[in-house]
């Protein structure tokens, strides 16, 4: 779990994401969508040891008591010691800084493990809001990769 200033934000269990996924929650816009949150989230989660399965679920945020966004990371620590996270706000939430404030929570959690030295994060090259957030919770521009751009806070040398 991470606390934040306004939010609490908890990785869901394996089968609190597949009941997530099959029921509607607005995070599951199309089949794509679904059938990715399956290959890359559901089947390695089932699969992974327990201390990474919070790596490759969904996180939820909530503020007051509301649901206001998801977040998480995509997979567990790389050979090279990065971790990437991922941030999504509903959109009556937006522009509210609470997409800022996850990442700044899961930076914050990323940390406290000895083998993540990085944290990187893509975003889509229009996206400016989300650029944004990253450069205030101190990325920096890393790279173009095909239509996005890659982000990178370094954490440790």
């Amino acid at each position: 779990m991470i606390r934040t200033e306004r939010l609490h934000i908890i990785p869901l269990s394996y089968y609190e994401l597949l009941s997530r996924v099959y029921s509607y929650s607005g995070m599951i816009s199309c089949q794509e969508e679904e059938d990715n949150v399956v290959k890359y989230s559901l089947t390695p989660m089932k699969d992974a040891p327990e201390k990474d399965r919070m790596f490759y679920t969904v996180w939820v945020g909530y503020s007051e008591g509301e649901d206001v966004m998801e977040c998480g990371f995509l997979c567990p620590p790389t050979e090279h010691n990065v971790v990437e996270v991922w941030y999504w706000v509903r959109e009556q939430f937006r522009g509210k800084g609470f997409a800022t404030e996850s990442v700044k929570g899961l930076v914050k959690f990323a940390t406290a493990f000895d083998n993540i030295k990085h944290v990187c994060a893509s975003v889509d090259n229009g996206n400016f809001a989300s650029k944004k957030v990253l450069i205030k919770n101190g990325f920096k521009y890393l790279t173009d990769m095909k239509h996005m751009e890659v982000y990178n806070k370094q954490l440790k040398n």
